[in-house]
């Protein structure tokens, strides 16, 4: 066991000025930095409390018009009662806006994009807090009624007179969610009417958002632990016992429940994350066989929960969580003297989620009592469970860190091979979009600032030769799609479509054999391109079919119907289905589960491949699948998939066990009859950026 000691932050009072009182160092600093920097990067640990040091530098710097991005709209909405609770305390009269689908809904049901427009034209002192998604559709060009979209995406980065962009958890933002960040920094290179200043703050930063704004010689601070000198501290996290056991939950439910029967009998506050919503379950229903009472002795804070069922939970002595918990949660527990949370177990395959888990027990910046140690058990892979048995003692967070990088291994940046493989493809298709802001002559001058625009994001997304590894038919499947989406639908676009077809007629494979032996094929396969790219440009995750699901509440924190993954709902648990008989929303929603338990031995729907790629181990989009067992919901699924772009990635096996370290979830598919590991959706564009290999965007 290992005894981490107690931490320490650097505290400066302020005698005089618009910061007077007692503060932790960086809440200064980041202020101070942001006065002559262009981007700043607080990257102070977890819990160290960034959010004022954001909430200060608006006051310091006499901010008048503020957009905050964070990742989920849970963390939005704790954002605007403690910025409220700030603007009251100091005086400050800006206006806080909850910018969401719901918010917006208030203010005209009928057309987002109206809403937003006037929410962006208020005069000043107004703080935004908004989500990725929006800003990201507004930047690519793709939010609410085609109309509005130039005028949205001008209005945000020049007319609403932004003072400062900030970014909250950034850390969450894989490749393609972070891509709007990248636009950001391009945009204030290049064009002078984007002067705010931005500010990342993450405990775990992007080191390519860096070098990306050091390339482009932006004045850059890093506010971080490592370059201050105040001799005056504070301790704000506690001494804790860490534990390390091999294996996850379920591999460890009789430790486990052991455990946090002695925490109950001591009245400690309790947490227990899992990467898996199904192993929440199974420990929930173990608790409940040991007589624990839900909603009394602990909750849960799931994804399906509503955000009452989620307010509810934080109140009780036990919390039950996914990686929901991982964006921003404090755990506040009312007037409770020491750290909110006692103990903690948690799952971790990887350096960040250790680290970021870790740091959610123990907090006490700021609380009267700090002499009470925390206790943690981090459940991770055999190798690194074996690394951290080679230390004991005594050691302070630095060292931990260490220890976590060499038992973890170091994460690797994946943009580069990404958007050589795919994200070029965005990058394609925004430029024709941002030429669109200008004039023909303008747009296409070598010398004018579109092009520079253009070009920096090619260069620096390392996706400058990448375009000529995408067949042309895909762009230009994906460009007269979008123009006949919007009613284009002439004689010129039925030529191009027609030119394409031929085109298509003529491919072959490396065998010299057509890609596509018939016409219905080729259509089809255009079906799956426009879909994929549909989904690509999405900010979220790749399409699959769902089951709208019902349970009782401590199966997954609600009671409340939400919709769910349809393979892993009918491989994982017991239900009781009723496919659709009415039209709903999502028209991949193939009817209702009544969930009445998790199955004791998962029975895993096998995906069947019918084509083959010519490559062991590599991105590909099937132009056939199907699921084997012949069952009800098996052809209500196979119905929703005939269409459907599902994105596949060939793991060799080294590669499925690096990519369970990263959270991904391989599984096994039969391809020309032979099992293969796979992965499957959004998972197999992520395995892009971490194995390269071979991309095929053609469907085959």
């Amino acid at each position: 066991m290992l005894h981490i000691k107690k931490s320490y932050i650097p505290i400066v009072e302020i005698k005089e000025g618009p910061l007077k009182g007692k503060w932790a160092d960086h809440q200064i600093l980041t202020a101070e930095a942001l006065k002559s920097k262009d981007i700043v990067f607080n990257t102070y640990p977890t819990g160290s409390g960034k959010t004022r040091a954001l909430l200060n530098a608006i006051k310091f710097n006499n901010y008048k018009n503020i957009l905050l991005i964070a990742p989920t709209n849970e963390l939005l909405r704790q954002y605007r009662e403690d910025v409220e609770k700030y603007l009251v305390k100091n005086n400050m009269n800006h206006e806080v806006i909850l910018v969401t689908s719901s918010e917006l809904d208030k203010i005209n049901g009928q057309n987002h994009s109206k809403a937003l427009e006037q929410i962006l034209n208020k005069p000043n002192n107004k703080v935004l807090l908004t989500n990725p998604d929006i800003v990201h559709y507004v930047l690519t060009m793709h939010y609410g009624h085609e109309s509005l979209r130039r005028s949205l995406f001008i209005n945000l980065v020049a007319q609403s007179n932004l003072d400062l962009i900030a970014f909250d958890e950034f850390h969450y933002y894989d490749l393609k969610r972070s891509f709007f960040a990248t636009l950001l920094v391009t945009l204030k290179a290049v064009f002078p009417a984007c002067r705010w200043k931005l500010l990342f703050m993450s405990a775990t930063p992007s080191q390519y958002i860096k070098e990306f704004a050091e390339q482009l010689d932006f004045d850059v601070e890093i506010v971080s632990p490592e370059i201050t000198d105040s001799n005056v501290t504070m301790p704000f996290l506690s001494d804790t016992f860490l534990e390390v056991i091999s294996g996850n939950i379920k591999d460890n439910l009789e430790t486990i429940i052991e455990k946090l029967n002695e925490w109950k009998t001591k009245n400690f506050d309790a947490v227990v994350i899992s990467d898996s919503l199904a192993r929440i379950s199974i420990l929930s229903s173990k608790l409940q066989e040991q007589g624990w009472k839900y909603g009394e002795d602990y909750g849960m804070i799931t994804g399906p929960a509503t955000t009452e069922e989620r307010k509810k939970a934080l109140d009780l002595p036990l919390i039950l969580t996914t990686p929901t918990v991982d964006i921003g949660y404090n755990f506040p527990k009312q007037n409770k003297k020491r750290q909110n949370i006692d103990c903690i177990i948690f799952e971790a395959r990887n350096h960040a989620d250790f680290i970021q888990r870790l740091h959610r027990a123990g907090r006490i910046f700021f609380k009267p009592e700090v002499n009470h140690p925390s206790i943690a058990v981090c459940l991770c892979p055999g190798n690194s469970q074996k690394t951290f048995e080679k230390y004991s003692g005594d050691i302070n967070r630095q060292k931990l860190q260490a220890i976590a990088k060499e038992a973890f291994g170091e994460i690797k940046d994946p943009t580069e091979a990404y958007y050589q493989a795919i994200g070029s493809i965005s990058l394609r298709l925004f430029q024709g979009k941002i030429k669109l802001l200008f004039d023909a002559k303008t747009a296409n001058a070598e010398n004018s600032p579109v092009y520079r625009f253009i070009n920096i994001i090619k260069k620096m997304t390392g996706a400058s030769n990448a375009w000529l590894k995408v067949p042309a038919e895909v762009f230009q499947i994906a460009l007269i799609n979008d123009e006949i989406k919007y009613g284009q639908i002439n004689d010129e676009n039925r030529e191009k479509l027609l030119q394409i077809i031929q085109k298509l007629r003529e491919r072959k494979d490396v065998n010299n054999r057509p890609l596509y032996e018939t016409d219905e094929d080729i259509y089809l396969a255009m079906k799956k391109i426009s879909s994929f790219i549909d989904q690509l440009a999405s900010f979220r995750s790749f399409s699959m079919p769902t089951l709208e699901v019902v349970a009782e509440k401590h199966i997954f924190g609600t009671n409340q119907k939400f919709e769910y993954d349809a393979l892993t709902i009918l491989s994982m648990y017991e239900a009781e289905l009723k496919p659709n008989k009415r039209k709903k929303a999502n028209p991949l929603c193939l009817g209702t589960a009544k969930v009445i338990k998790k199955l004791e031995k998962n029975q895993y729907l096998t995906l069947r491949i019918l084509r083959a790629p010519d490559f062991d181990h590599g991105f590909f989009i099937p132009l056939k699948l199907k699921i084997d067992q012949a069952t009800e919901a098996s052809y209500a699924l196979n119905k929703a998939l005939s269409e459907l772009a599902v994105p596949i990635y060939l793991l060799t096996s080294a590669q499925a066990n690096i990519a369970r370290t990263y959270g991904l979830h391989p599984r096994k598919i039969i391809l020309d009859n032979i099992e293969k590991i796979s992965l499957v959706g959004e998972e197999a564009v992520s395995a892009v950026g971490l194995f390269s290999g071979v991309a095929n965007i053609l469907p085959i």
